[in-house]
């Protein structure tokens, strides 16, 4: 008998699921028997209980769900049916007759109204989300799958749904017998940080592309994101006073130097600032993470207010805390501008895991924080692809529906176990880097 039961239920939830159930002609035609059922029942059942009155209902719900010229088949269908429960009735000799055609006739001109804005609003909402995936992939790149010794994969997902687009962000680059991973969070998400993205990704492409040394490249990220900011300000005519920068590290957290915690476990919260969502400017700033990858020996990372990347080996999954913390770009005043760059191993089979805040930060019902290294050391034998799929099915359940409250970006490396590069390996110009939609 349980089996039955189930089987029911698998056809019910098959048939709930059909796309033939949301087509827009079968809402129509749907909608169109409702006045026609209601008909029937009205003559079917004595005269003092009458349906006639529920007919109007038909017009007014095909003004949500079905297109101008759908609600005009149904009203074309519903008319006629109120003067035949009409007459059914013997109502159509009384004074309240033409008051109640009039009435629908009325929300039937409605419906028609309602309609074709509805319809106009859904075409402006499509063509700015096309104009937002045109944008994302003429400035973002798909990752390679793999850069020289190294498997690739990677996953991003907007919290801004009606954007498509947030704020975080990731690029890989060949740079001679090495790879380089840059993974950050601009302040804020959505459109208003796309612009701040677009500036933090070219300024990689142009280091590596020069091969210039890690810190140089931290460097020159800095540097760079300042010059863009500031220049920002001065175009919109917002500039702040000299000590705004200061004043955004205490908003976000703290003072550098500090061992005051924000958030998961970090000094700086990218969504912190209360202007999160307005436009960029000078007090900006962009927490990441630059690693780069020999082909052969340790690895050597820069983190600047980041989460810490996890090494994942043989089911144990170690966090790379950094030993001396470093504010993010943008902030590189308080603490006079130097850079830390630190070195770890990284032995052939690894899976080296750089994520964003979006995921440690995501809640389950209880409120409870996902807790990403616990789950991570029954998938740490995964290539990448398939830990990054698992990641991302379990967090969907563990936050059980709920919308992500912010963006979130992974992007997972793995040392081939025999470290050798590819013939398609090529210079500093094989550059791709990428931001993309789930």
């Amino acid at each position: 008998m349980r089996l039955e039961v189930v089987g029911v239920r698998d056809v019910i939830g098959r048939l709930a699921g059909a796309r033939v159930w949301r087509h827009p002609a079968t809402v129509t035609v749907a909608l169109s028997l409702l006045p026609v059922i209601l008909l029937v029942v009205d003559v079917l059942t004595p005269e003092d209980i009458r349906f006639g009155a529920l007919m109007v209902a038909a017009p007014a719900l095909a003004a949500i769900f079905c297109s101008p010229t759908g609600v005009l088949v149904v009203i074309a269908v519903t008319l006629p049916c109120v003067v035949s429960a009409s007459a059914a009735n013997g109502i159509l000799d009384s004074a309240n007759f033409p008051v109640q055609l009039g009435t629908i006739a009325l929300i039937s001109v409605a419906a028609l109204a309602a309609s074709a804005v509805r319809m106009r609003r859904e075409r402006e909402l499509a063509r700015s989300r096309w104009v937002a995936q045109v944008t994302q992939r003429v400035l973002l790149h798909p990752l390679p799958r793999r850069v020289g010794p190294f498997d690739v994969a990677s996953l991003y997902l907007a919290a801004d749904e009606e954007a498509a687009i947030g704020g975080d962000l990731y690029a890989v680059a060949r740079c001679g017998s090495s790879a380089r991973i840059l993974l950050g969070d601009v302040q804020g998400k959505g459109l208003a940080a796309l612009e701040m993205v677009s500036y933090v990704l070219n300024d990689f492409r142009h280091s590596v592309r020069h091969g210039s040394p890690l810190p140089e490249v931290v460097r020159e990220l800095e540097t760079s994101f300042r010059e863009e900011m500031r220049d920002l300000c001065e175009a919109a005519g917002t500039a702040p006073g000299p000590g705004a920068a200061r004043d955004a590290g205490k908003v976000a957290g703290a003072p550098y130097g500090t061992d005051v915690v924000v958030g998961a476990g970090f000094p700086y919260d990218a969504d912190a600032i209360p202007s999160a969502g307005s436009p960029p400017g000078e007090e900006s700033f962009v927490t990441a993470v630059v690693v780069e990858l020999p082909d052969d020996g340790p690895m050597r990372l820069a983190n600047l207010g980041h989460p810490p990347p996890l090494l994942l080996q043989d089911g144990t999954v170690r966090a790379l805390e950094p030993k001396v913390p470093v504010p993010p770009l943008g902030l590189a005043d308080l603490n006079g501008g130097d850079v830390v760059v630190e070195e770890a191993d990284f032995p052939p089979g690894a899976t080296l895991l750089l994520y964003t805040d979006g995921v440690t930060e995501a809640r389950g019902p209880s409120g409870d924080f996902y807790p990403l290294a616990d789950r991570l050391r029954r998938w740490t034998a995964l290539p990448p692809n398939a830990l990054l799929t698992a990641v991302h099915a379990d967090l969907r359940r563990y936050v059980g529906g709920a919308r992500l409250t912010d963006d979130v970006a992974m992007v997972a490396v793995r040392r081939s176990p025999t470290a050798v590069a590819t013939a398609l390996d090529t210079g500093p110009e094989a550059l791709t880097d990428a931001l993309l939609e789930d």
